[in-house]
């Protein structure tokens, strides 16, 4: 009997962290899987590791208020996913940093190719809007950004993935498509 019970406590454990992590935020209402290998970032460490790699680079420092962000979940420094509340991209370091690099590229006459494209999504029966930034480089490098936005509960919801690998980006939105919003 003891071992019986034994072997269905470790079933149950092994059955739990098995499982998909999941992220919950009660401003929105939401719910998300973590994809797996996907690892959840604090906002503080995710601009200390950014402004550091910016700083490097002598692109601008991220200014973002901490409070913005939501959540980080990160694969690795190329794959990402940032959602924010109330955030206006036009002031984003990231998209000028990633200008100032296609600058950058031009000028050294090398020729970037790419699309951009803008449709509606629906995610959990709310619409939202995309814009899609699809980019290949000379040295046969890809990188992909998907902003998403949406107005929820008075407040603005935008999330920012970028990716180098097209399989964890996939994840990435994948999950986002299937989250929750209640």
């Amino acid at each position: 009997m003891k071992t019986k019970l034994i072997l269905v406590l470790f079933l149950i454990i092994n059955y739990s962290f098995a499982q998909n992590k999941t992220f919950k935020d009660n401003q929105f209402n939401w719910t998300m899987n973590v994809p797996e290998g996907c690892t959840i970032i604090k906002p503080k460490a995710w601009l200390k590791e950014k402004n550091k790699e910016n700083t490097a680079k002598g692109y601008e420092i991220e200014n973002e208020d901490n409070s913005k962000i939501i959540v980080v979940m990160s694969f690795d420094s190329l794959n990402y996913f940032v959602a924010y509340r109330d955030f206006d991209l036009k002031k984003s370091s990231a998209f000028l940093n990633l200008k100032k690099n296609m600058k950058e590229i031009h000028s050294k006459g090398q020729k970037i190719t790419g699309n951009n494209s803008n449709e509606k999504v629906k995610i959990a029966n709310l619409e939202f809007n995309k814009v899609k930034f699809d980019y290949n480089f000379p040295d046969k490098s890809y990188i992909c950004t998907e902003v998403y936005g949406a107005f929820i509960n008075q407040k603005v919801f935008t999330v920012y993935v970028q990716y180098s690998d097209k399989q964890k980006g996939a994840q990435l939105i994948e999950n986002l498509e299937k989250s929750t919003f209640q």
